[in-house]
């Protein structure tokens, strides 16, 4: 390419992007301009090579676009495409993949006016704003005879609001409902308020929901405070697994002493159960002197593990003699081999996580809650009847999957859902007054 030409690209792409920015992207607009820096990425030159990639990441940020629109029309490499290009695509969307999982571990914020709604109608609305799946699990009666709900909010965490509400409609909520929802349930009798009680972080609420003491009147020795802590999140979060350090956890009292942890090594590691939006551990410190009334200050660092953006993995050579592998984002699938075992058919996939911040070292159960099916022309979905664990490493996962296939593979393809980025991020809290028994 001759030196007029390639300065003639540079220009262009930095109007074409200057120009973008300015305006709204329809769906039309953007698969263009993707169409056309996507092929400048095997431009003639590096330096014209290096602009279209930075140009395709600055569209992300245009309004209307967003990591998941741009990530939807982005192409995913293949062995059609040349080289270069095929590594600035992974590395481009590496990096989108990776920001969407760190948007996705904020708190979700809520502005609201809702002046004598409906309770149904501000559940509505909140799902709509956060993504959060919300279920009203009372009688029918329950549910006609709920209050209206008044409120003006801004910029508020989900949890806060979602708080306020609950307060209003005089509701609690079911931790445990078996699906990625919160499940709101009659309040219980004497139950206080939630507002006000409780430390939001990110995505997390923290609550200290009981305080026990234990002194043993034979052995004087055998002596504890207890708090039951509650750390609950947003059911759209689906949280692989939290960490509570004793280290990272003080308890002050009004006069400025820490409270002593019964084991200061001691470290608490939650492996979410699916379905589920809340989790207690149960702290253990050494009991205090009968004139500590209440904690003044309990601040503590929790580390959570946190899948990212799903993406579907799909295999149609189900006969191939050599393994297949896919990589999107962090994540590599490899499909090794597919038996036959009489009427019953064996996937055998291996699952490679690049960065897996103990995501498999520690916490496997998130892999083998991972969806997976064969699928043939009519779009139906043949689930598996079981599996077989074949592989665990610190990075790697192998897993037989058997499927009941009495005609045959033929014209089936095999389709594996995995998060391709799992994100590990601090969340401090800190609840103040909790008054001991």
């Amino acid at each position: 390419m001759s030196l007029r030409k390639s300065v003639w690209y540079l220009v262009l792409l930095g109007v074409v992007v200057s120009a973008m920015t300015s305006v709204r992207a329809d769906d039309e607009q953007l698969t263009a301009q993707i169409e056309e820096l996507v092929a400048l990425l095997d431009a003639d030159t590096i330096s014209e090579r290096d602009i279209a990639e930075q140009n395709l990441l600055n569209l992300v940020d245009v309004e209307g676009v967003g990591p998941e629109k741009f990530l939807a029309v982005l192409p995913k490499p293949n062995d059609s495409m040349p080289p270069a290009v095929r590594e600035r695509l992974s590395t481009i969307r590496k990096m989108v993949e990776q920001r969407l999982a760190a948007q996705a571990i904020e708190a979700s914020k809520v502005s609201l006016e809702a002046i004598n709604w409906p309770l149904a109608d501000v559940i509505k609305k909140l799902e709509e704003l956060t993504g959060n799946k919300i279920v009203d699990n009372r009688e029918p009666d329950a549910v006609a005879a709920s209050p209206q709900i008044i409120m003006k909010v801004e910029n508020e965490p989900f949890w806060s609001v979602m708080d306020q509400v609950m307060d209003q409609a005089q509701l609690s909520q079911y931790a445990y409902a078996g699906e990625d929802a919160l499940a709101l349930v009659a309040r219980g009798e004497g139950e206080g308020q939630r507002f006000g009680r409780a430390c939001y972080s990110g995505p997390f609420r923290f609550e200290v929901i009981e305080v026990s003491a234990t002194r043993g009147m034979r052995n004087p020795s055998n002596q504890a405070l207890r708090l039951d802590l509650e750390i609950g999140w947003e059911p759209r979060l689906r949280p692989i697994a939290l960490t509570q350090q004793m280290t990272r956890l003080d308890a002050i009292t009004p006069d400025g002493e820490r409270l002593a942890p019964a084991q200061e090594q001691q470290v608490f590691n939650i492996e979410v159960q699916e379905g589920t939006c809340a989790s207690t551990i149960t702290v253990p410190f050494e009991l205090p002197d009968r004139s500590v009334e209440e904690i003044m200050l309990l601040g503590g660092k929790i580390t959570a593990l946190v899948p990212g953006k799903r993406e579907k993995f799909r295999f149609d050579d189900l006969k191939s003699k050599e393994p297949i592998v896919k990589t999107l984002g962090g994540v590599k699938v490899t499909l090794e081999r597919v038996v036959q075992n009489g009427p019953i058919w064996e996937v055998h996939m291996n699952l490679e996580l690049e960065n897996d911040n103990g995501a498999l070292a520690s916490h496997r159960g998130w892999v083998f809650n991972n969806i997976t099916y064969l699928v043939g022309d009519d779009g139906e979905p043949i689930d598996h009847a079981g599996f077989e664990t074949t592989k665990q490493t610190a990075t790697e996962v192998g897993i037989a999957y058997l499927f009941d296939l009495p005609e045959g593979i033929d014209g089936l393809s095999w389709v594996y859902e995995s998060p391709v980025s799992i994100v590990e991020r601090d969340y401090e809290y800190q609840l103040e007054g909790i008054k001991l028994p």
